[in-house]
């Protein structure tokens, strides 16, 4: 049974509503109208805007891509950055990879980097970074770095690109860059940000073996580097020889810590004595570790020349043999291995590319991009150059590397 008082109070209640519509009639219907209008107007607001939007983001171009997820998509623009925040769920970071050059085409902007950003309980948004470098990284920015790393520059974020050779064990690098490309000052900024973090007490032994002999002078006088030519037949055996013997001495203390049944995960950790490590900057590699269809026979009646050029060839399969090893078994022993040349096809070589987890390139056709990048489009950027480069490791992305100017410099 409904209570009296609660029923007597509705009837009250509507009561006065029925009055005041009575008494208010007019009023009320123009308010009604005019709600109505501007229930009309934001309904009109939002079709204006939504197809201003579709316009703005060129959606017609957007679809043609695949980027629709059930006929929806949000973008949004940011000052330096452009962010799918819907889209076509089927894709990901290398999908748009694929497709940078499109979105580069519709939006007349230049996209640097491409990443994930994951959201809670939502799909990952992509972020396209755009024109995040400087015209020139001074190696003045280079960041306080532990011992054992070097910086290799900024990525399309801004963040510092750091590769850790003991705590990483992420000991080599291999660098494929044409002429021009800034290679060499790469090296050098490598280099001194690896030996800045000793101070006046380096670790390692620095050896350069350059085929063009004058890129690193300036390393003599600032860490005591010892540079070999690998041209000149003499100082070729002179560095075989020394690698080999240093291999050798690795190989004996890698015994004596099984004799002793030490086991540490890095060298640096034994207390006792160790062999001193070498950090090698192998330059212009394809000219002394290259593949060579030259085959000489030697006879007790051949030239000086044929004898040179055969002894040459064994020295060229010795050193690449010698890299392979120190790149595959030693890597706990605090040898850091950079290589580069200008050639970045595998098959030119004597070494294994594989040995080599890390590598930095510069622009490559569609068929090197695919094979060092796993992606077509990656490595083809017209604007690697002059100290950008892809840099291949966990992650493949493109970095601008500091400027190094030495005392040496004219």
């Amino acid at each position: 049974m409904i209570d009296r008082k609660y029923y007597y109070a509705w009837v009250d209640f509507l009561d006065g509503t029925i009055k005041f519509v009575i008494n208010n009639f007019d009023s009320l219907l123009k308010a009604a109208s005019y709600l109505g209008m501007a229930l009309a107007f934001t309904f009109a607001l939002i079709i204006i805007l939504k197809a201003y939007r579709r316009k703005y983001y060129n959606y017609q171009a957007l679809e043609a891509l695949g980027l629709f997820d059930d006929d929806k998509i949000r973008v949004s623009f940011k000052k330096d950055a452009i962010i799918f925040k819907k889209y076509n769920r089927a894709l990901d970071v290398e999908s748009f990879e694929e497709i940078k050059n499109n979105l580069e085409h519709i939006y007349g902007v230049k996209i640097e980097h491409i990443s994930r950003l994951k959201k809670s309980f939502r799909f990952p948004y992509i972020k396209l970074h755009l024109n995040c470098f400087p015209e020139q990284l001074d190696f003045s920015s280079c960041p306080d770095l532990k011992k054992g790393e070097f910086w290799l520059g900024i990525d399309g974020t801004g963040s510092n690109v750091i590769q850790d050779t003991i705590a990483d064990f992420k000991n080599t690098l291999l660098i494929l860059a044409s002429k021009g490309s800034g290679k060499s000052v790469a090296i050098r900024a490598i280099v001194k940000s690896f030996f800045d973090t000793y101070g006046d007490n380096p670790v390692h032994e620095l050896i350069f073996v350059d085929a063009k002999g004058t890129d690193f002078i300036d390393f003599k006088q600032i860490y005591n580097a010892q540079i070999y030519d690998p041209t000149d037949l003499d100082q070729f055996e002179y560095i075989v020889s020394y690698i080999d013997s240093y291999i050798k001495s690795l190989e004996q203390f890698r015994l004596r810590l099984q004799k002793e049944e030490v086991s540490v995960s890095h060298w640096f950790k034994y207390k006792g004595d160790r062999p001193k490590p070498i950090f090698f900057v192998f330059d212009e590699l394809r000219q002394y570790a290259g593949k060579s269809d030259l085959k000489i026979k030697i006879t007790k009646d051949s030239p000086k020349e044929d004898i040179e050029d055969a002894r040459r060839e064994e020295l060229k399969k010795k050193i690449a043999k010698q890299i392979n090893k120190l790149a595959e078994l030693y890597r706990p022993s605090g040898t850091i291995i950079i290589g580069s040349s200008q050639d970045s096809r595998q098959g030119t070589y004597q070494f294994d590319f594989t040995n080599f987890k890390e590598q930095l390139i510069s622009k490559q056709n569609t068929a090197q991009s695919q094979a060092l990048t796993g992606c077509s489009k990656k490595a083809t950027d017209k604007e690697l150059i002059k100290g950008k480069f892809i840099y291949i490791s966990d992650t493949v992305r493109k970095i601008k590397c500091p400027y190094l100017e030495l005392p040496g410099d004219k």
